[in-house]
């Protein structure tokens, strides 16, 4: 399958929807802190995050991959022949392989607060990027470069701006 491929069905509608809920909920979250130095860092990533899911929003519409335009269950030629059958089959197929990606990506969410909590940012953000888009590009060297690069503009945000990263439960422990 395609990277195309699996960003396309109702599962992507789905998933991009609650992940803007998620990013405008800790965008609001983030704007009642104390200081500005303390809203800063989340909302970098909030913002520029909620801009690239509403832009994933409007390529899906565009390109009606989740079939909002629906022709009634027809193929082109209008009249419901055998390949447009098989062609409703196949999306069944496709839907089912991109709930299984969309069940995976939510675990891999979910696990990196888990991650933040116990090993700190420091450790956490690079894994996680490595893991991650390893897995969704399946381009280790991709995913290698990437987490490189992100760790050092985190490092360089944090010795700018004199900020102390959450260490985790676990670095007493180091």
């Amino acid at each position: 399958m395609s990277r195309d491929e699996s960003a396309s069905g109702p599962f992507a509608l789905v998933f991009y929807v609650l992940l803007l809920a998620w990013v405008v909920a800790l965008t609001y979250w983030a704007t009642g802190w104390d200081s500005w130095r303390d809203q800063l860092f989340p909302l970098l990533v909030t913002l520029p995050t909620a801009l690239l899911v509403v832009v994933q929003l409007v390529r899906l519409r565009r390109s009606d991959s989740f079939g909002l335009r629906s022709r009634g269950g027809r193929d082109e030629r209008g009249d419901g022949s055998e390949a447009d059958r098989e062609g409703v089959e196949r999306a069944d197929d496709e839907s089912t392989v991109d709930g299984e990606r969309l069940v995976v990506v939510f675990g891999w969410v979910a696990a990196f607060p888990v991650a933040i909590y116990y090993v700190g940012f420091a450790l956490s953000i690079p894994a996680f990027l490595f893991g991650f888009v390893g897995y969704l590009l399946d381009d280790w060297r991709r995913a290698a470069v990437i987490s490189v690069v992100t760790t050092a503009v985190v490092a360089l945000f944090v010795s700018v701006l004199s900020v102390q990263l959450w260490e985790g439960v676990f670095a007493p422990l180091a």
